[in-house]
């Protein structure tokens, strides 16, 4: 009761993603005018593929976490705990380990809990093929995202944002995650989806992310376009200053930025 109060007592509510609206005007019977969509953005002159580093630099960076030069890397960045799926996302790295002969090393940035999850990679057998870097300043991330070849992003709320989603996307990463509406809302048709909580099925994607071919560098950069042409910082100004032009009744603002967004989904 005191949520819905809440909610239908602002004349204004801005929401992560569509799904949150969705869930606003189906669940909380919320006014479709009272909201407007304002999902995570990136900066996509910061967040940057490989191609766009002296490859020098990301090599050294490469050698000082102690990755094998032959193996490809998956990259994750994000918090540390179950509810963002790492558990299954290191039980998906013990199958790809056995199944491919450890050609593939998994780049786990984050925090907490780093200790708790080192134990678990050590009881999987796969310790030698995960580099944990603990808490990553935000200024680090870019570069060394764009060492990955591929990202993951085994979330399981259905109802969250995902922020990470767009700065694997700009980065040019074939990007898997568990299907939930938020994913599919980010990554559109070039994400790459696991039934969630299925390790093996995310094993299956994430191998899939990896292979060399010219469809998967091209998913890459569709990713990027996507991010920076409806995800970029221009795009969230936009929307904010539209929403607040509503909100001061100026008769030339749109009542909601919400049919734009959706179309690019589709």
């Amino acid at each position: 009761m005191g949520r819905t109060l809440v909610d239908h007592r602002a004349r204004g509510i801005l929401t992560s993603t569509v799904n949150a609206e969705r869930l606003l005007l189906d669940e909380f019977g919320c006014a479709p005018e009272q909201i407007h969509p304002l999902p995570d953005c990136v900066n996509g002159e910061i967040f940057k593929p490989a191609a766009e580093y002296p490859a020098a630099e990301l090599s050294m960076l490469r050698a000082s976490l102690g990755i094998p030069v032959e193996r490809k890397v998956i990259v994750y960045l994000g918090l540390l705990a179950e509810y963002q799926g790492i558990g299954f996302l290191l039980q998906a790295m013990q199958r790809i380990v056995q199944d491919h002969a450890g050609g593939v090393h998994l780049l786990l940035m984050g925090f907490p809990n780093v200790e708790y999850y080192q134990g678990q990679a050590t009881e999987l057998g796969i310790r030698d093929f995960v580099t944990f870097t603990g808490r990553l300043p935000y200024q680090m991330a870019p570069t060394y995202l764009a060492l990955g070849d591929a990202a993951a992003a085994p979330k399981l709320s259905l109802t969250e944002g995902s922020g990470k989603l767009l700065n694997y996307m700009a980065v040019g990463l074939p990007t898997v995650a568990f299907d939930t509406p938020v994913a599919r809302e980010y990554l559109g048709q070039d994400g790459l989806f696991a039934v969630p909580g299925d390790a093996d099925d995310l094993a299956k994607k994430l191998m899939l992310a990896l292979s060399v071919s010219v469809s998967h560098q091209q998913t890459g950069q569709r990713l990027r376009e996507r991010a920076i042409q409806h995800f970029g910082w221009d795009e969230a100004g936009h929307r904010i200053v539209a929403a607040y032009r509503h909100l001061m009744g100026d008769p030339g603002a749109p009542a909601r930025s919400r049919q734009k967004h959706l179309e690019t989904n589709k």
